[in-house]
Parts: C-alpha cells; sequence; structure tokens
C-alpha cells in the first residue's frame, strides 16, 4: 500500500505542479532553443524537469520519513540515501543551469563525476564482480572505477536519449517500474527500497501526462540529469551481500535502449571522425524518423523492446537460483539487432516537424 500510495502521491503533484509551470515559462518565455539538430516547432517550455524533482523528492521524504519503519528497513536518513539525494541535488542544479545558460559539455562531465564521487563517498559502490570463469575480482580501485563509469555513463545515456516526447519519460518510468517489482521480489527489497523507485514512477507519470506527443513541456536536462542519476543509483543499494555482477547486469537490462543508443553514438562518430561529445541528429529515434516512422510507433518499439527487457530481468530475480546470471544478456539481443542494422544504415530523407527533438 506504501508503494501504491507513493506513486499516487508523487503523479498527482506533477499532474497539479507542471500547468503551473507551463504557464509560468510561458510568461517567462522560457523555452527550449531552437537549433539545427531539434525537430519541433513553437514555443515548448523545457522546466518539466524541475517537477519531476520537487515531486520526486518531496514524495520520497514524506512517505519513508512518515509512514514508519517495519522490521530490518533501512531508513532514509542513513548515509547512502544522503548521499544520493546530495548528488541528486547536484544533478538538478547542473541541469538547471544548461538549461539557462547552456553550460559546455566539460562542465556538466565534471558536475557527473563529482556527484559520482559524491554517491561513493557514501557507501553507494559496486563490491566484488564474479566473472564468466569462475573466479572473483575483489579489487576495490575496480569496484570503484567500475562504479564511476557506471553512475556518469547512465546520467549520460538517459540525457542523450531525450530528443522526443515521450522517449527519455517512458523508458526511465518503465525501469523505476521493474525496479519496484524486483525490490519487493528479493529479501529486504521493501519498505524505502521500493518507495524510491515508485516515487520517481509516479513523478514522471506526472510528466508524461503533459509530455506525449505532441508535448506541451520537455522536461530539459534537469529532468534527463536527474532521472539518469537517480536511475544508476539502483542497483548499487542492493550489491550488499551479493555479487556485483549480478546488479551490474540487471541496470544494464532495465536501461538496454539508453545504453546501447549511447554505445552507438561513440561508435558512430569514432567512425566519423569525429569527437565523441559532438552532438549529432542520428540516435535511434531520429533514423526510425528518417524510415517514416510515426512518433506513436517509435514509443512503442522502443517500450516494448524496454518491457522484454525489463520482464526478463524480473524473471531472473524470481528464479535466480535456477537460471545462469549470464541468462540476462539474451534479453539485450533484440535491441542489439535492431541497433546494428540502424548502426550501418545511411538515412537521407527529411526528419518530420514534430515536438521532437
Amino acid at each position: 500500500m506504501r508503494v501504491l500510495g507513493t506513486i499516487a502521491f508523487a503523479f498527482l503533484l506533477n499532474v497539479i505542479f507542471t500547468p503551473l509551470l507551463i504557464a509560468y515559462s510561458h510568461k517567462k518565455g522560457w523555452y527550449d532553443r531552437l537549433d539545427e539538430r531539434k525537430i519541433h516547432n513553437g514555443n515548448i517550455p523545457r522546466t518539466g524537469g524541475v517537477g519531476i524533482f520537487i515531486s520526486f523528492l518531496l514524495s520520497f521524504l514524506l512517505v519513508s520519513l512518515f509512514s514508519g519503519k517495519g522490521d530490518g528497513e533501512r531508513l532514509a536518513t542513513e548515509p547512502e540515501f544522503l548521499a544520493a539525494g546530495a548528488g541528486c541535488l547536484l544533478m538538478f542544479a547542473t541541469g538547471l543551469l544548461d538549461d539557462f545558460r547552456n553550460l559546455r559539455a566539460r562542465y556538466k562531465l565534471i558536475a557527473q563525476i563529482l556527484a559520482a564521487l559524491i554517491a561513493t563517498a557514501g557507501g553507494l559502490s559496486f563490491g566484488p564482480f564474479l566473472t564468466p570463469f569462475g573466479f572473483t575480482i575483489d579489487v576495490p580501485a575496480f569496484s570503484f572505477i567500475i562504479t564511476l563509469l557506471w553512475i556518469v555513463g547512465v546520467t549520460n545515456a538517459v540525457n542523450l536519449i531525450d530528443g522526443m516526447d515521450g522517449l527519455a519519460g517512458g523508458v526511465s518510468g518503465i525501469a523505476a517500474g521493474f525496479w519496484i517489482f524486483i525490490s519487493l521480489a528479493t529479501p529486504k527489497g521493501g519498505g524505502v527500497y521500493s518507495i524510491l523507485p515508485a516515487a520517481l514512477l509516479g513523478a514522471v507519470l506526472g510528466f508524461l501526462v503533459y509530455n506525449k506527443p505532441q508535448a506541451k513541456i520537455f522536461m530539459g536536462d534537469t529532468g534527463s540529469l536527474v532521472l539518469g542519476y537517480v536511475l544508476s543509483l539502483f542497483p548499487l543499494f542492493r550489491v550488499e551481500g551479493s555479487s556485483s555482477t549480478r546488479w551490474l547486469l540487471v541496470g544494464i537490462t532495465l536501461l538496454i535502449i539508453p545504453i546501447f543508443d549511447t554505445l552507438a553514438a561513440i561508435l558512430r562518430r569514432i567512425r566519423e571522425k569525429r569527437s565523441v561529445g559532438d552532438p549529432d541528429r542520428a540516435h535511434l529515434h531520429h533514423k526510425l524518423l528518417n524510415l517514416g516512422w510515426s512518433a506513436p510507433k517509435v514509443l512503442g518499439l522502443v517500450y516494448l523492446i524496454s518491457l522484454m527487457s525489463g520482464g526478463a530481468a524480473y524473471v531472473w530475480i524470481l528464479f535466480a537460483t535456477k537460471l545462469s546470471t549470464y541468462y540476462l544478456p539474451l534479453a539485450w539481443v533484440p535491441a542489439g539487432v535492431i541497433f546494428l542494422i540502424l548502426h550501418f544504415k545511411r538515412n537521407t530523407s527529411v526528419l518530420p516537424k514534430e515536438n521532437s527533438r
């Protein structure tokens, strides 16, 4: 009941708050910047991330602090949650500054690294990794590097996929939903561990009411950086007493679309002898739109793959004693095939003008 209540509370908060943001943004002229990469028409506010952050944080804090604590449950005031909150606040401030001042990529990267260091300082880090060859890598420096790469990588991946109405929000919401199921299906996974993704899911659903095609508001970097950062932390909350390999693979599986899209962008830019930080109009949604797909069809495909991947991760959690840890990468195949095909396909048609970026 706490989980359902948290989702409903966060949803209602953002459903109420977002129209106020839309009206105030129009009054102040706070619109998404138009450039050669953008494929939307009109003046669309990009302050939706403010509503996501506030409704997520308020619902999580209020429910976790005032709903009581069961036996064996963790408190939201413990070091790892405080560190996660501090890092999330840094990502919110960075995204907000970028939405209004257009920060250079290097400064955003520095902020992401600092947020990752804050999380590790609070105890959120991968531990030993079990390899497919039967031996364990128990080197703190190795786990520390993997943790930093994971947090920064996922934060950037969600930020990069925020290019079309309903895309980043929908993928993030699906991932958060499956983290709720996974938390409830594992020992000591209830309480604050399930309330955290529930608050994120409710906030995202409230935003999607106004972000579905044709969108009335975008989340901006304020929203995408916060979503990416929080989603990157979910597997780190679960590694205590278990192999980090397990939770890293679960995390990858639940975010397979943004992760593959980021890897494809890196390979594409290396192939074209450009800086990997250079923006372009060749992400998954761009290529599918170029092939003549409508925005709802693109969202349908991405949501379907995300649901299939999330379902595979959940099934593996339920039957972990019977399934190999390396069963999970099989769930990456559908997304991998699509990205391989689109990676080598060069599109020449013109992107349709829609409320997508």
